[in-house]
């Protein structure tokens, strides 16, 4: 592994402090190691500007999500029930083509 010294201005150490406490790190650099991973990935796989709007569509609604999520708006429900009721849906289409 090469070794390379690099300074962070005073402001960000308690940030990357802070994150090397809570996600897992071991070290500072561990994590600046991640982020110089990411950034790679980032750019060997750059988006198309089709690709890049569909990115921004999903966004947008995730967040409509979460923001209802937020705000108490939605039903809690149970898989098995839901499963259930669409194996029961998907019988009485085959039995309506049967």
């Amino acid at each position: 592994m090469t070794q390379l010294t690099i300074q962070i201005p005073d402001d960000l150490k308690p940030f990357v402090d802070q994150v090397v406490g809570s996600d897992g790190y071991s070290t500072g650099s561990e994590f600046i190691i991640s982020l110089l991973y990411s950034e790679k990935t980032l750019r060997e796989t750059e988006m198309s500007p089709d690709e890049l709007a569909k990115l921004q569509r999903l966004r947008t609604e995730i967040q409509v999500g979460v923001d209802q999520l937020n705000r108490g708006e939605f039903e809690e429900f149970d898989a098995d029930d839901l499963i259930a009721r669409g194996h029961g849906r998907l019988a009485a289409n085959l039995a309506m083509n049967a």
